[in-house]
This record gives structure tokens, sequence and C-alpha cells, in this order.
């Protein structure tokens, strides 16, 4: 596998990690020019988990199309995620370079459409609690950043300490009460609209 980018994502790079969070690598390899031209395409993705670590690169073109077609906030934050390895000196350095050009109104309603499913999932009754209060803090976090995007033009994906605070207790604290987290939940979806609405 040639890899070109290797980055920390997932709780890491959000500074939401905790002693008992796995550590999310993301990344992007180039497939074989034999491969390429082969009648059965290379493998879109290849994957390694061992419980501990979760790692996922995407072959360039899949993560082109995920990060530019569908403008997947995930993909792209993997280009400004403060904690990335270029292992090619010129490809890699070119999508870090080049990663404001993902960022368009396409990449403000995927955010809230993923933001929008973590808020079901946790208005829903399937899964544990927990799980269920990982799922509204992800949504709130989604649509702070969605906000931030609107607001600033660039994609952030270290949090503020202020945003730590406000979501890992959602998370963590059992006690924290899940009908305000809900609200909170709402009170960000309904920022993340107007920013939008202010982005035609």
């Amino acid at each position: 596998m040639k890899k070109i980018l290797e980055v920390l994502t997932g709780s890491h790079s959000l500074g939401l990690a905790g002693p008992d969070s796995d550590v999310d690598i993301r990344g992007v390899w180039v497939a074989p020019l034999k491969d390429v031209l082969a009648i059965r395409p290379p493998k879109e993705y290849i994957d390694r988990m061992d419980g501990i670590n979760d790692e996922v690169f995407d072959e360039v073109g899949r993560f082109f199309y995920l990060a530019g077609a569908k403008g997947n906030p995930e993909r792209i934050g993997m280009l400004y995620s403060p904690i990335h390895n270029i292992c090619h000196p010129i490809w890699g350095k070119l999508l870090i370079e080049n990663r404001y050009s993902f960022l368009s109104m396409k990449v403000l309603k995927s955010t809230y459409g993923f933001a929008d499913n973590q808020l079901r999932y946790g208005h829903g009754l399937r899964g544990t609690e927990r799980s269920r209060r990982k799922a509204i803090m992800h949504n709130i976090r989604l649509s702070w950043q969605g906000v931030k995007l609107a607001e600033t033009g660039e994609l952030t994906v270290k949090l503020p300490q202020k945003m730590v605070d406000l979501l890992l207790p959602i998370k963590e604290d059992p006690n924290y009460n899940l009908n305000h987290a809900m609200a909170l939940a709402e009170n960000w979806r309904k920022a993340l609209e107007l920013a939008m609405s202010s982005n035609p």
C-alpha cells in the first residue's frame, strides 16, 4: 500500500479522548497503475482493526469522491486534523495545501445530514444509554463545526476547551440529564440551520 497521507482522527484529534479511547487512523493511498488499469478495479479502502487501533485508508479515487462529490465532512476533516503525517512529499502535501478546495455549501449540507442522523439515534430507543449520549454529543459537535464553517470558511477539527467541557459530561457522566442534552442538541441544530440559510 502506497500511502500519501496518514492522519490521527476521532476523539484524539477532536480533544475528546479519554483513557479508554481507541486510536483512529485515517489516510489516503494510491493503487498501483497496473491495478487501476486492470479489469477489476482496486480496493476502495484498506482497513485494519484490532480493538485498540482503528485504521482505514481510502484509495485516492474514493477519497476524492467522498470529499469532493459528496462533501463528506469526516473525510475533509482529515485534511484539517492537527496531527497528520505527509507520507508522499508531493501528493500528500498537495492534499493538505489545497484542502480549502473541498469546502462548499455541499459540506454544510452534508454536515447537517450527519448531525441529524446522530440526533435521530439519540432520540431512539435502540442502543445503550451511553451510545445514545455519545450520539447526542457528536450531534452537537457536528452542528458546532458546521456553524464555525459557515462563519469562518474553515473546518475546525480541534475543539476549543469550552466545547470539550460541554461535550464530555454528556458522554461520560451517567447522571447528566439526557433531556437537557437533547435540548442543547436541538438548539445547536437550529443554529446550524440559521447558518446554512445565511450561506445560500
